[in-house]
């Protein structure tokens, strides 16, 4: 049921994940993680990784969309019925949350949590996702 925070516990937003010489800790891994606000369900945040990995796959993008700008789009860009996916993400008990889906004719292997605030409200939603067109033949 996402990933709690503890009650003691603000730190996360302040400190930004920045390693001694200033860059994300986030944006040091080797993996695509989207960041997203739950209430407006923009993307707020994308790593190094994924948009590098958006930028070879814009092509399969909605026109207009790359990795250089999908901070700021909203989710619903991918989906042709984005109420159902807002409305699962508002829900803490559906996280986490994992799903295989098709853009164009790659496999994209997601995975959402949630941070759930100590009060049971959602904080952020964060999206792994990896490419798995290979994995799934």
């Amino acid at each position: 049921m996402g990933l709690k925070l503890a009650a003691q516990n603000d730190s996360y937003g302040k400190s930004k994940g920045k390693l001694g010489d200033g860059v994300s800790v986030m944006d040091s891994i080797p993996l695509n993680v989207l960041g997203c606000d739950p209430k407006t369900f923009k993307i707020d945040y994308a790593n190094r990784a994924s948009v590098e990995a958006l930028n070879n796959l814009a092509d399969l993008l909605p026109e207009g969309v790359s990795g250089d700008n999908i901070v700021g789009q909203t989710i619903d860009i991918f989906h042709k019925k984005p109420e159902y996916q807002r409305k699962m993400l508002a829900d803490p008990s559906n996280f986490p949350h994992n799903a295989v889906i098709r853009l164009g004719p790659e496999l994209l292997d997601l995975h959402v949590d949630a941070i759930i605030a100590p009060n049971g409200t959602i904080k952020r939603l964060i999206l792994s996702w990896a490419i798995c067109t290979e994995r799934e033949r």
